[in-house]
């Protein structure tokens, strides 16, 4: 008979080409291997390679992201529908900045309710300033540590991030992530417009191993552009430094460093890590909130420059 854990173990060796891991980092079990070490390996806790596990994502809601910046701009897939810049004056067509575009509907929308007939007039044009021909670039960190095998928590972050991607990423967005897992962070998908390619990734995504948190702060930093948004999903247990013996100072100094509106998604099973994720979202100036309380709001509408740090 075949059940589901025989399936989670072939998994990682058939879709090697998917998750490109190397083969010699997966070795099946002994069955007579006990359950209690599998616990224990993908903790991250025993001295040797921990097996990698692949967990399915589960179905999950999560709200639609919009990053705002100071001038009160809306980019992402909102943009189209909430940005409400309309001008309105005499000024005509030609002396327009550039910036500015006519709108036809609403400017004989204007007319009938002033006039009732719809002869335009310079009274009656109404110009929207035009939104950037450039999307976001969502910037998605994902905690694949061996924590996160405990009742098989990564079904969970795998759910919501790609709940994430589904509501908020459109055509124009571009969308990368980055895992990480055992000794470091890698990127396993580049940058690029193709949310479902992201889902993908995520679905085979393997898990095990320690945290090296600091490492996926500087990988995800270094994807940063002008019109970025990080999402770091994670239970905070940093458990690998970066240039120094503790992890955790490195992991926060990380966080100093990063220069886009960032979002921290609280990924722990209980509140013994509440402290350390209020500090490491203090350290990003990122909004704070937890894996489950995602589902329970529509819109999470994301500063550029303002730290906020409650969830």
């Amino acid at each position: 008979e075949i059940v589901s854990e025989d399936i989670e173990l072939v998994l990682p060796l058939v879709l090697h080409h998917r998750t490109k891991q190397k083969s010699n980092q997966r070795s099946a079990p002994s069955p007579s291997k006990p359950n209690g070490s599998e616990t224990k390996q993908d903790s991250g806790e025993a001295g040797t390679e921990s097996r990698d596990r692949v967990f399915a994502p589960e179905p999950r809601q999560a709200p639609e992201l919009r990053v705002r910046s100071a001038e009160s701009v809306l980019r992402g897939r909102s943009a189209a529908v909430t940005h409400k810049a309309a001008v309105t004056g005499t000024v005509a067509g030609n002396h327009s900045t550039g910036l500015e575009a006519l709108d036809v509907v609403a400017s004989f929308r204007e007319s009938f309710r002033k006039t009732g007939a719809a002869s335009l007039n310079m009274d009656h044009l109404i110009f929207r300033k035009s939104l950037p021909k450039s999307g976001v670039r969502f910037i998605f960190a994902i905690d694949a540590s061996g924590s996160h095998a405990a009742q098989q928590r990564m079904r969970a972050v795998k759910g919501v991030a790609a709940a994430l991607l589904e509501s908020s990423v459109d055509q124009k967005d571009e969308v990368a992530v980055v895992s990480f897992r055992g000794a470091k962070a890698e990127i396993v998908l580049a940058p690029c417009r193709d949310a479902q390619a992201a889902i993908r990734v995520l679905e085979f995504l393997p898990t095990g191993g320690r945290t090296p948190l600091a490492h996926a702060l500087e990988l995800a930093g270094s994807l940063v552009t002008g019109s970025s948004l990080l999402v770091l999903l994670t239970d905070g247990r940093a458990n690998v430094p970066l240039t120094g013996t503790d992890p955790w100072a490195d992991a926060l100094e990380a966080a100093r460093k990063l220069n886009c509106p960032s979002v921290l998604v609280d990924s722990s099973l209980d509140a013994t890590t509440a402290g350390a994720m209020a500090a490491l979202a203090s350290a990003m100036r990122a909004r704070l909130t937890h894996l489950d309380s995602l589902s329970s709001e529509a819109l999470m509408s994301v500063l550029e420059d303002s730290d906020m740090t409650s969830g």
